[in-house]
């Protein structure tokens, strides 16, 4: 009994050994799979991070250009209102364009960046012709002021002229009729 239970020991042994070897192998050949799986998600996982990051920069690009076209055309409005144009149709596009812009930088935050460069480009679009009208009304504004100041010292002037001919005349018509009432109260002699 003890060599029939060394021999399956033996056997066991043989049978351990073959076991360890085919079970070492499936675990190997598992392991490298895993490792390769593992290697494919870091690798991916960095292309992803590159791609965003490749998509931050862009709308980071956009939404400084935004802000750089909204903060000029902010300046010509506000030259423009203070020629005393007016500017509330301007205001209701700042407006707009800035509801764009603030919602861009909130699809930044959040990490969505390509909705956030798209806001900021439609930004932009909203932005692009207000600098240039602000500037042509406050050129209108400042000729339209130009002319009125004209009109009024040309007003003025005529007034006046008006008042210092109408001052010479009734001067010399109450001297006149001063004169003939003296003369007439002039005592004969």
């Amino acid at each position: 009994m003890i060599s029939r239970t060394i021999s399956s020991v033996s056997n066991f042994s043989d049978f351990d050994v073959s076991a360890s070897n085919e079970l070492g192998e499936s675990q190997m050949k598992s392991c490298q799979v895993l490792i390769l799986f593992l290697c494919a998600l870091t690798l991916t996982t960095a292309l992803v991070s590159l791609c965003f990051a490749a998509d931050a920069v862009e709308a980071t690009g956009k939404i400084d250009d935004a802000e750089s076209n909204l903060n000029s055309a902010f300046e010509a409005v506000y030259q423009a209102q203070n020629a005393g144009a007016d500017i509330r149709d301007l205001v209701v596009r700042l407006g707009t364009a800035g509801d764009l812009l603030s919602k861009a930088y909130a699809e930044f935050r959040v990490g969505d960046y390509e909705s956030a460069a798209t806001l900021a480009t439609d930004c932009s679009h909203t932005v692009e012709g207000i600098a240039s009208e602000a500037i042509e009304l406050r050129a209108k504004t400042e000729i339209e002021k130009s002319d009125r100041m004209l009109l009024t010292f040309a007003g003025s002037g005529i007034g006046l002229a008006f008042l210092l001919v109408s001052g010479i005349t009734g001067w010399r018509f109450l001297k006149k009729r001063y004169w003939k009432r003296v003369y007439e109260m002039r005592p004969e002699a």
